[in-house]
This record gives structure tokens, C-alpha cells and sequence, in this order.
């Protein structure tokens, strides 16, 4: 079931109180903006998995029309997508203390990349020239975590739209 969200009016008026608009940022450079789509993979996604939350599903059609939209006027695609490398039962203990042995030799099995429930979610628009991260902890932005600073970095980006 998809999730519905109207932000209150008293916290509008505080904000337009405080600023005199609506929105801290109305507009910003599309050239130096990256959409971020984080943890789209069929290991999240699917119901038949041990993560899996099919409501999710319900906002691939929007993270679709954003991609398109950041694409056309100048910005960046970075889909992460979660690795389990096999010594995180040494290296990152309190995420497999989550987790029986059984379910977390599972969960290393499955997102790895070649499995299937490591994949992105087949409907989604990769295109070729987006970015594919892999991170390693629960944020890309946890130092040797990924590479996703570089990228940013590299193309320039001031913004972050994260999906």
C-alpha cells in the first residue's frame, strides 16, 4: 500500500514565517544535481525475499519520471545498490547480530553481485550512462563504504535528490 504524506499547515506557516517562502531551496542548478536512488534491488523489493517489502514497488514509476527528468536537464543517475562482502560477520558484527547464522549466510549469499536479489528491480530505467555504486554499509557516505564522494565530486555536484 503506498504510503501518503500531507505536511501539516501549521509547520508551512512556520517556514514561510521564518523565511518568507514555503521552501528553504526554490530553485537550484539542474547541471550540478545527482539523483540518488539507494537499495532498489529485487533483494528489498520482492516479497519472496528475507528483506523483501513489495510496497516498495509502488514508487518505481516516480523514481522513473525523476531519473528522466534529472537526465534531460543536465544531471546525474547513481543507483546504490547494498553488498554483503563475506567479512562483514567480522568486520560490521551488529548488522549479523540482526540475523540467525542460517539467515545471514543468506543474506551475504543473496546480495552479492551475479545474484539475482542483488539486481536492481527490473522495471526501473537504468540508463547507460548512469552510475552504478556499490556500498558496502548501510550509507554510501561512510568512508570506504563506496565511491560515490569521488563521483559527486568528479561531476561537479552541489545537490542531492535521494530516492
Amino acid at each position: 500500500m503506498p504510503h501518503t504524506f500531507q505536511m501539516p499547515q501549521k509547520y508551512v506557516d512556520r517556514m514561510i514565517k521564518r523565511l518568507g517562502r514555503e521552501h528553504v531551496q526554490e530553485t537550484f542548478e539542474t547541471e550540478r544535481t545527482a539523483l540518488v536512488v539507494v537499495d532498489m534491488q529485487n533483494y528489498f523489493l520482492d516479497e519472496s525475499q528475507l528483506a523483501g517489502a513489495p510496497v516498495g514497488q509502488t514508487i518505481v514509476d516516480n523514481i522513473n519520471r525523476i531519473a528522466d527528468v534529472v537526465r534531460k536537464t543536465g544531471g546525474i543517475v547513481v543507483w546504490l545498490q547494498n553488498l554483503a562482502p563475506h567479512h562483514t560477520p567480522d568486520s560490521w558484527k551488529t548488522v549479523h547480530e540482526r540475523y540467525t547464522p542460517e539467515k545471514g549466510e543468506l543474506r551475504v549469499k543473496s546480495m552479492t553481485p551475479g545474484e539475482w536479489p542483488f539486481e536492481l528491480w527490473p522495471t526501473l530505467d537504468v540508463q547507460e550512462e548512469d552510475y552504478r555504486v556499490i556500498k558496502r554499509r548501510y550509507s554510501a557516505f561512510i568512508r570506504g563504504s563506496s565511491n560515490i564522494e569521488l563521483i559527486l565530486t568528479d561531476n561537479s555536484i552541489e545537490n542531492i535528490l535521494v530516492c
